[in-house]
């Protein structure tokens, strides 16, 4: 036997044996059936899946030309300018309460992302309680995720996933923990921050909402800023300054609010949007505009510069707010209004 065949053959062995550990350490950690190895340098290793397909959420990935899908485009080259000024990278994707569209923002936004200058975009699903990253990316439920990893031995590849969508590489959240805090407080997602920033243009870190558990405040200080999500008409501005205060608490630096479930307030938008998409399939534009009607625009969103400080955003925030809750008022008034005159026309006709 050659010199060369013996060195493959140790080679080969070597391997078997790294897997054999793998599965001692990790039983249920297996490569799902099609799956296939990526082919770039730094990603050699990260199993590929081509046949997931992401939730019809996913607007980016369902709706290229859509008016959703350009609301994110239009977020994704103003969150781009900012952190490329400041030199950020790694970007905190967080709410006050569960429900305000965080996972569904910070998902599409990475899509959006992948597509300016081919970034490479790596997006962790921090939220090991209740992750939906990979769910809405239509991957497995048993893939290994980040709290596989920090838990146990595995190299931080065998944690992360690709799919069709190029230049995008997901980290699922795993199997659900006893002891997410700690793990992500630890010093192994310190280290595997600080590894991903030498690969990645930008890094989205999914995070849990601040008001419910501690987590978002201990992965602030491996992140470069937040972006924070905040459900229009829904979340009452009492929690929000909250949460701002812990934030600021936590030493996490805001880099913007991002608004979802905001209804256009223009129709002639719509329509030179339409003429300017006319060559879309008819077909995929009336099951777009199906879903913005049950979902009422859900994860319309737009990045708010509300000012240099902390207390100048509070201030113009609230200001909005008002403003919006004000108008809907009116709305219900004039609604009450209308329905009296309808009951006494009523009696009067009898």
């Amino acid at each position: 036997m050659s010199k060369f065949s013996k060195a493959l053959e140790k080679l080969q062995q070597e391997r078997q044996e790294k897997t054999a550990v793998l599965e001692k350490r990790n039983p249920s950690f297996e490569i799902p059936e099609g799956a296939e190895e990526a082919p770039v340098s730094w990603g050699r290793g990260i199993p590929t899946i081509r046949n997931a397909k992401p939730d019809t959420r996913i607007v980016t990935y369902h709706y290229p030309t859509s008016v959703l899908t350009e609301q994110y485009r239009m977020l994704s080259h103003n969150l781009k300018t900012q952190l490329d000024k400041e030199g950020a990278k790694v970007l905190l994707v967080s709410s006050s309460i569960h429900g305000e569209g965080k996972t569904v923002t910070a998902t599409n936004l990475a899509l959006a992302l992948t597509e300016i200058g081919n970034s490479k975009v790596a997006l962790i699903d921090a939220d090991l309680r209740r992750g939906k990253v990979g769910e809405y990316l239509g991957l497995e439920k048993k893939l290994p995720g980040l709290s596989t990893f920090l838990a146990n031995g595995l190299n931080v590849k065998q944690a992360m996933v690709r799919n069709s969508i190029e230049n995008l590489v997901i980290m699922p959240s795993g199997e659900v923990t006893n002891n997410p805090t700690s793990l992500l407080g630890s010093q192994k997602f310190r280290v595997m921050i600080a590894e991903l920033r030498n690969h990645f243009d930008y890094i989205l870190v999914d995070s849990p909402p601040i008001m419910s558990v501690a987590d978002a405040g201990i992965l602030g200080r491996d992140t470069d800023g937040l972006l924070m999500i905040i459900q229009a008409g829904r979340t009452p501005k009492s929690v929000i300054a909250h949460a701002n205060i812990l934030f600021k608490q936590a030493g996490i630096k805001m880099l913007g609010y991002v608004l979802t479930n905001v209804e256009f307030q223009s129709s002639d938008y719509r329509y030179y949007y339409y003429a300017y998409d006319q060559n879309a399939e008819e077909d995929e534009n009336k099951s777009f505009l199906q879903r913005v009607s049950t979902f009422k625009d859900n994860t319309i969103s737009r990045l708010r510069n509300f000012g240099s400080n902390l207390e100048n955003k509070e201030h113009q925030f609230n200001e909005w707010w008002e403003k919006r809750i004000l108008k809907k008022k009116d709305q219900e008034q004039e609604n009450i209004k209308q329905e009296s005159e309808k009951q006494e026309n009523g009696e009067k006709g009898t």
